[in-house]
């Protein structure tokens, strides 16, 4: 659900000398800035805050939003003017409208964020348990929201008519910039994994 336990995780079971050891453990949001020489930073949001029934409630904390969204000014400013970056966010509901209750419930907030500081290129994100990949128009800017499905859940706990699978993400670079994505979405028709649809 956020960096630090998945941090706190692996470190028992591999050596994982590039995970971020001064991200704080109290955040419900994280930036990963190491890989900014190939052109890519990733952040992630907690999608679940608690309510007040017994389960959490899809939405993005106000607090996250903009402490984020100021992190990432800061990261852009400081960065080379001939060398573009590309934004990758994770979170595990759409963080835009979607039918089937599958995105966050505060999306106007969210799509304020990434037309501010949080301008953001890509979002992977789970929950439909299906491969859905979008382009999306925020006003003057561009998102490729892009859901996973499931690697493990059953059919009854999937989208009628929809395989277990994963999303292959390949961006190209040239000259110091990425300058195109290719996704390739795999699924398993009975014991056979293939590849079942390409966009770029």
């Amino acid at each position: 659900y956020a960096y630090v336990p998945f941090r706190d995780y692996i470190s028992k079971i591999a050596d994982c000398p590039l995970l971020e050891p001064d991200i704080d453990s109290n955040s419900l949001a994280w930036l990963e800035t190491r890989f900014r020489h190939l052109g890519v930073i990733f952040y992630g949001l907690n999608t679940s805050v608690p309510s007040s029934s017994d389960l959490p409630e899809p939405k993005v904390d106000s607090s996250d939003l903009g402490k984020l969204g100021k992190k990432l000014n800061e990261v852009k400013k400081n960065q080379n003017e001939d060398q573009s970056l590309i934004v990758i966010g994770m979170g595990h509901h759409s963080p835009v409208a979607m039918a089937d209750d599958c995105a966050v419930k505060n999306v106007k907030e969210m799509e304020e964020f990434f037309q501010g500081n949080g301008k953001t290129h890509v979002f992977l994100h789970g929950h439909c348990h299906e491969a859905d990949i979008r382009n999306i128009e925020l006003h003057d800017e561009r998102l490729v929201r892009i859901g996973a499905p499931s690697f493990s859940q059953t059919a009854k706990d999937r989208p009628e008519d929809t395989f277990r699978g994963f999303n292959l993400l390949t961006f190209t670079r040239k000259n110091h910039k990425i300058v195109s994505l290719r996704i390739e979405s795999f699924g398993w028709i009975g014991s056979i994994l293939k590849c079942i649809d390409t966009k770029k």
